[in-house]
């Protein structure tokens, strides 16, 4: 199976920190169980987005609750845009 490459943009409008996360997925995955897991499963809330965030380097962070301030500002598989600004 052909690869997919997944780019994941998060943006903290608290810090003003913008992150962009490349993934690549040795096998296709599936688009709608990644989309799902960006917007609405684990890495949907700040709680888990922040761990992300922290990579970082030389941001400063505060603990962070779950909640849902931390912006996902798109999501691409294979250059095509999926999700923007959510």
């Amino acid at each position: 199976m052909v690869g997919m490459n997944v780019s994941i943009t998060l943006f903290d409008p608290a810090t003003g920190v913008r992150k962009t996360i490349e993934e690549n997925h040795s096998e296709t995955s599936d688009r709608e169980g990644t989309e799902f897991y960006w917007t609405e499963g684990n890495n949907g809330c700040d709680c888990n987005r922040r761990i992300l965030m922290k990579l970082v380097p030389n941001a400063s962070f505060e603990p962070n609750p779950c909640g849902n301030t931390i912006k996902l500002e798109s999501l691409k598989f294979d250059g095509a845009e999926m999700v923007r600004g959510t």
